[in-house]
């Protein structure tokens, strides 16, 4: 069983969540990424805040909200550390990442898990709109 430890920001404003789209890929996920060996949650997120969307979060912002677990098929578990904050700047696609996009919560209950990460739509958007965040 492979398992994979990411940490992420949900990042909303104007009631929409920010989501990226890597190149090759068809479906969009939380704006963050796996550990590197050895790294803090905040070191992992804002290294990969700054290689996916070109800045970092504001630290005084960050606060966790929860760990999501996601059986994605029967070989790999996904857990991301989540947290809420706010960016330095505006997010520009970086890197790896070819689109990024604002969704509001209609589009994230009603576009399929093709396009939606699974653990994004059946994990997070739940915890986000139970907490009224979206």
């Amino acid at each position: 069983m492979r398992v994979i430890h990411k940490c992420a920001l949900l990042l909303v404003k104007n009631n929409k969540l920010l989501l990226s789209r890597e190149f090759g890929e068809n479906r969009f996920l939380t704006v963050g990424g796996k550990f590197e060996n050895g790294e803090t949650d905040l070191q992992c997120l804002q290294r990969e805040l700054i290689e996916e969307v070109g800045t970092k979060a504001k630290e005084s912002t960050l606060k966790f909200l929860n760990e999501f677990v996601y059986n994605d098929g029967p070989e790999k578990i996904i857990h991301i550390r989540a947290y809420a904050g706010e960016l330095e700047r505006d997010p520009v696609a970086t890197g790896e990442i070819e689109e990024l996009k604002w969704f509001t919560r209609k589009e994230l209950e009603t576009t399929t898990s093709e396009i939606i990460s699974e653990i994004t739509k059946h994990k997070i958007l739940p915890f986000m709109i139970e907490r009224g965040m979206l």
